[in-house]
């Protein structure tokens, strides 16, 4: 019903009540409950149980609207139940009543039967109905532990390749035979991979390549060093990098050299 619902564009909650109430009274139009096949034809019966299902449905919404109030009943299943209990506790009396003025008197329910009637038709629906709700998270209520917490960080996809220990901030990475060690701020690894498509995977955390063999990440380069005509590239939480000459305009664009 749902999948349904949804493939013609309507909001499944609101149109819920109305299909229910549709089905419900023509299986009990069909059916004849308490007497009502006997004593009626089928128009007479389908205008009597779609009065009697517009009814409850009506006071099951109202019912599961005040319920929901109160801070202690928020737990849908809670509130399923109490809904069932309360619609069959205050509809049972005035249904056996009217069943008994249509039918004849050995067709006469017991007012327990037609309590567990309304009560197993209420729970049945109201916990189809209660299907409809969303998760308890989308619901626009705060949940103190998420605030509490800062959100994790995402990584670079090359540094997802990590085992879950190692995944930190990335700060470079270096090729060594056909292996890339990626260095982040939680340690070092080695993912299996072409250096270039790590390059590709480390896009997330600005950066440049600096030497055929050497990415580094911007944040952590802390200073630049020429020495003998060479550029080393000093990084936080990790070894000197040399900056190549075919780089050294790179580095150099960003003002290290």
């Amino acid at each position: 019903m749902r999948q349904f619902l949804q493939r013609l564009g309507v909001d499944v909650r609101v149109a819920f009540p109305f299909v229910s109430w549709s089905v419900l009274s023509l299986v009990f139009a069909l059916s004849g409950p308490f007497g009502s096949y006997e004593a009626l034809g089928f128009p007479r019966r389908l205008v009597l149980w779609g009065a009697v299902t517009a009814v409850a449905t009506l006071l099951a919404m109202v019912l599961r609207g005040a319920l929901r109030r109160h801070p202690d009943l928020s737990e849908t299943r809670r509130t399923v139940f109490l809904t069932a209990f309360c619609t069959a506790l205050i509809l049972s009396w005035p249904l056996q009543a009217l069943t008994n003025q249509i039918s004849a008197p050995t067709t006469h329910p017991a007012l327990f039967e037609v309590a567990v009637f309304i009560f197993a038709t209420s729970l049945a629906t109201g916990a189809f109905y209660a299907s409809f709700d969303p998760p308890q998270s989308q619901q626009g209520e705060p949940n103190p532990a998420a605030e509490a917490e800062d959100p994790a960080p995402l990584h670079p996809r090359i540094v997802q390749r990590l085992d879950p220990g190692m995944q930190g901030r990335l700060i470079s990475m270096t090729v060594r035979d056909h292996y890339v060690d990626v260095i982040t701020t939680a340690g070092r690894g080695s993912v299996l991979i072409r250096f270039a498509d790590a390059m590709v995977e480390a896009e997330d955390e600005p950066g440049a390549q600096v030497h055929r063999s050497h990415w580094v990440a911007w944040w952590a380069v802390e200073r630049a060093e020429k020495a003998g005509g060479k550029v080393l590239l000093h990084l936080q939480g990790a070894a000197p990098v040399p900056v190549s000459r075919t780089y050294r305009p790179t580095v150099e664009a960003r003002g290290l050299v």
